[in-house]
């Protein structure tokens, strides 16, 4: 008759609470990460845009409640603006912008000259998609970096 006997190694194999605390601490890592892109793609505007991260047991999500922000990254249909309390619109001419379409890169952007309307049909603007962009890139950042694993 064979025997079969395990033989088990001593003390704790797999610690729940030593995985979970080395995981939360690099997933911040990575929401640090995203945010400080999100930051940086729009540091150049006019318009101050603030980004918050929002914790759950299993997610750190990045939002801001900024509409300019919105409307660059999804971008606008083509609409009409019309003058408001003022007597005539002030818009730029030979407008550069600052971002691409599916560009984390920031440029100089700008505009030369002034122009008076009492309405314009605006063209509507092409999505940039920051969040694309950046979901990539930190998707790269995890497949690149999974030295942490080791010590789980």
């Amino acid at each position: 008759m064979i025997k079969i006997k395990p033989i088990l190694p001593k003390g704790v194999v797999f610690d729940v609470r030593k995985a979970k605390d080395i995981i939360d601490k690099n997933m911040k890592e990575l929401a640090d990460n995203a945010q400080a892109k999100f930051e940086n793609v729009t540091s150049s505007w006019s318009t101050k845009v603030s980004f918050k991260q929002t914790e759950t047991p299993k997610s750190i999500g990045i939002s801001t409640d900024s509409k300019v922000f919105h409307y660059v990254n999804s971008g606008t249909k083509p609409h009409k603006i019309v003058v408001g309390g003022a007597k005539m619109l002030q818009l730029k001419t030979g407008y550069k912008a600052k971002t691409t379409p599916n560009s984390l890169g920031v440029g100089g952007g700008g505009s030369g000259g002034k122009a008076f309307r009492k309405s314009v049909n605006h063209p509507g603007s092409e999505a940039r998609r920051f969040d694309n962009g950046i979901l990539a890139e930190v998707g790269q950042d995890i497949k690149k970096n999974t030295e942490w694993f080791k010590d789980l």
